[in-house]
């Protein structure tokens, strides 16, 4: 067994990813900043509650525990509100991983696995494979480009082994309602909860592939032990949706009568974004064993146990009229 770091651990995938590990037998300790507001601890996990951005307070963490496999989760993955937090989303994602995986480095890390995103491929022709050459039109896609390409630099320089996964809309119990900026299932759940209209952004056509949080873990889970050393890997689910289309089974599974509001597009949001997944069912066995209508009875049974969420909402580096206006506190 191994001593193994996950950073973000308490947040949404890390800490289904933190259960994982544990019952596996592995030696697991986590970080995370309890920014998403969300602290789901396992018992036999150890935990450090620090922000990443600290280099002092990171680098001493790390070699403390000197852990032998990462899984690098940690991200602020509000991708649109990154044209108007450029500073505040990409240090929270490319700084973040560089105070991780340096001092990891000098205390003899042996593989990382990093989460990276479906935003590397920008506007580019779907279904989106491994080979396709990143175009990201975001300034959260380009952070994580930044990332992928950071490793395969230093890798071929310091020896290690790292594994990159693109995973994509991913959904189920224990994710954040709290952002106005993300997670448009549990936002919209979150809505319904308190009897308002939910937002869809543009006339709803935008096409996605929801993936539930237990057939990624099982993917993220096998790229940290498996002979997989240096690839990349899309994670997720096959059947896309419109937005319109989701509202509709959502609808249906939370029989519900509140229909949503449209507002005008975001700017810089890809329209279609469907990934390929060939390789991860070739070479993890990839799979998906929840379907949208299943995932979405679970994640709405775990959203009515903890019932409405307040909002949180943040300063906005630079304010714009393109802005979205529910992102303004009533």
């Amino acid at each position: 067994m191994s001593k193994v770091l996950v950073t973000g651990a308490c947040g949404f995938i890390a800490s289904h990813l933190v259960d994982r590990l544990v019952k596996e037998g592995h030696e697991v300790y986590g970080i995370d900043d309890l920014s998403e507001g969300l602290n789901n601890e396992n018992p036999k996990a150890t935990y450090y509650y620090l922000d990443l951005r600290d280099t002092e307070a990171t680098d001493t963490f790390v070699t403390k525990i000197k852990p032998e496999i990462v899984y690098h989760l940690a991200s602020h993955a509000s991708e649109n509100k990154a044209q108007f937090n450029p500073i505040e989303i990409f240090t929270n994602n490319y700084n973040t991983f560089l105070n991780t995986l340096v001092p990891a480095l000098r205390n003899g890390m042996k593989r990382i696995i990093v989460a990276s995103s479906i935003a590397v491929y920008g506007g580019i022709k779907p279904p989106f494979t491994e080979e396709d050459r990143p175009k990201p039109e975001d300034i959260y896609g380009w952070a994580k480009l930044m990332m992928e390409e950071t490793l395969e630099i230093l890798a071929k320089v310091h020896g290690f082994e790292y594994v990159i996964v693109r995973p994509h809309n991913v959904y189920g119990p224990r994710q954040s309602a709290i952002s106005p900026y993300r997670n448009v299932i549990a936002l919209w759940m979150n809505t319904l909860l308190k009897g308002e209209s939910y937002t869809i952004y543009g006339a709803g056509g935008q096409r996605r592939a929801y993936t539930y949080i237990d057939d990624l873990v099982d993917g993220l889970y096998k790229c940290g032990f498996e002979n997989v050393a240096g690839e990349i890997f899309n994670l997720g689910a096959d059947e896309a949706f419109t937005l319109t289309e989701l509202s509709d089974v959502l609808q249906e599974v939370t029989e519900s009568n509140i229909l949503p509001t449209h507002l005008p597009d975001r700017p810089q949001e890809v329209v279609h974004a469907v990934e390929d997944h060939t390789k991860a069912k070739k070479v993890l066995g990839y799979k998906t064993s929840v379907d949208l209508k299943e995932g979405l009875r679970r994640t709405w049974a775990y959203a009515k146990s903890r019932g409405p969420q307040d909002l949180v909402y943040t300063d906005i580096e630079l304010p714009s009229e393109k802005m979205p206006k529910n992102w303004i506190k009533k």
